[in-house]
């Protein structure tokens, strides 16, 4: 994500930062925020993943650097097989074909963003709440042009994060102002802002195919998950892969066959939130498992038993 979004460029989501007044106090700053007038053209914003995979459709972003061709598919996509799943599906006995939906989730932990930035000789001491400090001293580094060793980052208790403070947010732009006003600067959020700028849980689509034999022992799984990435890429085709990878749930399944893929849009950013992704494959998962339960005619802590994995599976 940009560090400010520049006169004539595109933003692509509401967590984008157009400007950044710095004043003596908090209340002179806020003050002079809400007198900073900004003038767009709106363009019609891209707010349906699948809707943004369709041949032709509006980029959020012009360039790609992980693909070829601009596309607002992010790259990887995670893809693997194991088995034949169509012949394993021909022999099952029961077979579940459903889709689940998921929608974004507000984090919402107990303390917004803040962050102070000193001044030092030929660099800044950044004290922040970040989950990716390393990350976070070559970034502000490059945003600043000096070596990263003239960044230090001093680590302050978070007040909550659960993955969505692992993305650089508002430290490049709180060092930037004190190494050029060779003062300290501190930033804090507003919760509206905030909620406004960190990642959400993903939205996912999970589309599966469970099949399963007469006693209810899983055959095969086909998994096509569709995750909204929102505007910046941030740890969406992580996310996207942990899904995948995690899409037959803790059950023996011997033939797969999984897609799984990070789409953006203009929504708000999608990203890490405890699980990684992983939960909303799991929901559907446990949705088709209760499903073959009923199926099958035995219970749903049956089915589990009878399914899941054990040592060296």
């Amino acid at each position: 994500a940009p560090v400010f979004v520049a006169e004539g460029e595109v933003t692509c989501c509401v967590s984008d930062f157009l400007a950044m007044v710095v004043a003596d106090t908090q209340f002179h700053a806020r003050a002079a925020a809400d007198k900073v007038m900004v003038e767009y053209e709106v363009l019609d914003p891209i707010t349906d993943p699948f809707d943004a995979l369709e041949p032709g459709a509006t980029l959020v972003h012009s360039t790609d650097t992980f693909s070829p061709r601009p596309s607002n598919l992010l790259q990887p996509v995670t893809a693997y097989k194991r088995g034949d799943v169509d012949q394993a599906l021909e022999r099952a006995v029961h077979i579940v074909e459903a889709t689940w939906r998921t929608q974004p989730i507000e984090i919402a932990f107990l303390e917004p963003e803040a962050c102070l930035a000193v001044p030092r000789d030929r660099g800044v001491l950044v004290h922040t709440d970040s989950q990716g400090s390393v990350y976070d001293q070559q970034q502000i580094a490059k945003v600043l042009g000096i070596d990263a060793n003239h960044v230090e980052i001093q680590l302050a208790a978070s007040g909550g994060a659960f993955g969505a403070k692992e993305e650089l947010s508002i430290q490049a732009q709180t060092a930037l102002a004190a190494y050029l006003l060779e003062k300290p600067v501190k930033t804090v959020l507003t919760r509206e802002q905030s909620t406004q700028h960190h990642v959400k849980r993903h939205a996912m689509t999970v589309t599966l195919t469970v099949g399963a034999d007469a006693e209810g022992r899983l055959l095969a799984v086909r998994s096509r998950i569709v995750a909204d990435a929102g505007g910046y890429h941030t740890t969406s085709a992580k996310c996207a892969l942990r899904a995948g990878c995690h899409t037959c749930g803790p059950y023996r399944v011997p033939n797969v066959d999984v897609e799984s893929k990070a789409v953006y849009t203009n929504n708000p950013n999608g990203g890490a939130m405890r699980g990684f992704g992983s939960n909303q494959a799991q929901f559907a998962m446990e949705g088709a498992m209760d499903i073959l339960a009923e199926k099958v005619g035995i219970d749903g802590w049956d089915i589990r038993y009878l399914n899941a994995l054990d040592p060296g599976d």
